[in-house]
């Protein structure tokens, strides 16, 4: 359930970043920031589900200081859940609710989206819950190269995508993992 601090975040966040060019891009893109930086701080992890699809429209502005912002507060609400609460999110990430943007996304188009390398498996899984099985695809080939845990929670989930071969790579991901120097990422999730 949202707090009212946290209401009143995205009420302001929405409202001023659809204003016309009434201030300076750069003071409006600072506020955006701002408002961006304190949404995973107000939320709690029943919010996830909801905030993600929210912010998602600013990975594709202009501004590379804005996708930061909205790339470090997506990452900080999904590593904010467990595992099992991120599978719960899976039908808020691949529904209609996502900015039109984010449903026309093509697969080739995804690593633009990762602004900032510290968040790369965070934008990438989120990809991975994309409605369009090419989108989900090159997300799994994409986070297949990473191999510091943060990719894990997301290959385990794809491992039982519908469309075989997604859950194929990610069965095959996971099953070279299958290493006593990766359990404590098994054991995590």
């Amino acid at each position: 359930m949202q707090s009212n601090r946290l209401q009143h975040l995205l009420q302001e966040l929405n409202r001023f970043s659809e204003q016309q060019e009434l201030v300076g891009v750069s003071k409006k893109t600072e506020k955006t920031i701002s408002l961006i930086e304190q949404i995973p701080a107000q939320s709690e992890r029943d919010d996830v589900p909801y905030l993600v699809p929210y912010l998602v429209r600013f990975l594709f502005g202009r501004s590379r200081k804005l996708k930061v912002a909205s790339c470090l507060a997506i990452h900080r609400l999904l590593t904010s859940v467990s595992s099992e609460e991120l599978l719960k999110c899976e039908d808020q990430f691949a529904s209609w609710y996502m900015p039109s943007l984010w449903n026309t996304l093509k697969p080739t188009k995804i690593d633009t989206l990762v602004e900032d390398e510290l968040y790369r498996s965070s934008i990438l899984g989120l990809a991975s819950f994309h409605r369009n099985g090419y989108v989900r695809h090159e997300a799994i080939r994409l986070l297949t190269r990473i191999r510091d845990g943060s990719e894990l929670p997301y290959l385990l989930i794809r491992q039982n995508d519908w469309v075989e071969p997604i859950s194929t790579e990610a069965i095959s991901a996971i099953r070279d993992r299958l290493k006593k120097e990766y359990l404590p990422h098994f054991v995590r999730n």
